[in-house]
């Protein structure tokens, strides 16, 4: 079942015109006060009371509605008072001004109509302006026979009923296209969070796993190795987190960027230079940057044909970027096979992830540069 909070749209077009409807029940009542004090056959109590209970009453109507909104005992108070003003309007306005609802109390039925549609269930709402036609027509005779005003209001009734009928399906249709709009935007957020989480954890394996047994497949390691064995533990639990995603995450002191930098240059069997200035990032920034970082650097080991390496790192007003720099064979980006996916996601995918940009520069014999960069 729809409640309430899911119509933002109907909800929104009700409240506005529920507030303009109140303000206009003032203004009426407030007027139809001043048109009966100038016309008023004679200041007699009948008189003076039916004013002031009109006065009254609209301020009051006016000051609850604004706090409270318009009930349903409000709107049907409205339609009481009016009623009754209706049955007893030959005794207070001026004879010439019942033909055809032209007293002060005719503008006062229209009004309560209005507040009816607004305040009560249709089929409420529609009962109420026929007692409202029916002491209309009871209160202006002998001196009118009625049939004027009653057509008038019997068309009131009709169109009022149609209006709300047509607002609320129309807000309806509006509710109904934004709630659809909303499904599709929240099954793009979930499919696009869970492609995120996918190609995360393609880079992770990657990183990890594929890349020490690429290492171990291409004789990159000779007999037992303790980096061998460093970067095992290290890939057992990779496979761990991502075998247990809900596994309560290890509290590890947060580690600025320039630290991030070190531990890999250590891990690898190279000869990292490094210039690294103190940097602290957020920690998917950080997470990113060296991720992006331990690809390049094992791509100098696993490719380059090179042990040298140099990593840099600089920040400028919270910008940062990170340069690895080898001088071995080079290659040719643009000829790079699309399936060929550490460049490609591992570098530039992971630091897309982020807001940040990553460029590879590199030719045949002519080593490479890749730089990554980010700024908040």
């Amino acid at each position: 079942m729809t409640t309430a909070g899911e119509r933002p749209a109907e909800q929104a077009l009700l409240r506005y015109a529920i507030r303009s409807v109140v303000l206009l029940r003032g203004f009426v009542g407030l007027a139809a006060t001043v048109a009966g004090v100038m016309t008023a056959p004679e200041a007699n109590a009948l008189v003076v009371g039916a004013l002031a209970a009109n006065l009254i009453w609209s301020v009051v109507f006016v000051a609850i509605a604004r706090v409270r909104g318009l009930t349903w005992w409000l709107a049907a108070g409205d339609v009481a008072l009016v009623s009754g003003l209706c049955l007893i309007q030959q005794n207070v306005t001026v004879p010439a001004a019942l033909p055809g609802g032209a007293s002060w109390i005719g503008g006062l039925v229209t009004m309560a109509m209005l507040v009816a549609a607004m305040g009560l269930p249709v089929r409420w709402a529609v009962s109420a302006s026929l007692v409202l036609t029916a002491s209309h027509l009871v209160g202006i005779r002998p001196a009118d026979d009625g049939v004027i005003a009653a057509l008038i209001h019997v068309i009131q009734v009709i169109a009022l009923t149609v209006l709300m009928r047509v607002v609320r399906q129309s807000a309806g249709y509006a509710d109904a296209e934004l709630a659809a709009v909303l499904r599709d935007q929240r099954a793009e957020l979930i499919e696009r969070a869970r492609r995120g989480d996918e190609r995360e954890q393609r880079r992770d394996l990657h990183d990890t796993v594929l890349s020490t047994l690429t290492m171990v497949g291409t004789a990159g390691i000779q007999g037992p190795s303790a980096q061998l064995r460093r970067r095992a533990a290290a890939d057992i639990l990779v496979l761990d987190r991502l075998s247990n995603p809900d596994a309560p995450v290890p509290d590890v002191p947060p580690k600025g960027l320039d630290d991030r930098l070190r531990e890999i240059a250590l891990r690898e069997d190279l000869d990292v230079a490094l210039a690294l200035t103190p940097v602290e990032v957020p920690a998917p920034v950080a997470e990113a940057i060296a991720g992006a970082t331990a690809e390049a650097v094992s791509n100098v080991r696993r490719h380059a044909g090179t042990s040298r390496v140099r990593i840099s790192l600089t920040s400028d007003n919270g910008a940062v970027q990170v340069e690895i720099r080898d001088r071995g064979r080079g290659f040719d980006p643009k000829s790079t096979p699309f399936h060929r996916y550490g460049v490609r996601e591992a570098i530039i995918g992971r630091m897309q992830t982020v807001g940040g940009l990553a460029d590879v520069d590199s030719a045949p014999g002519g080593g490479t540069t890749v730089t990554l960069r980010w700024w908040p």
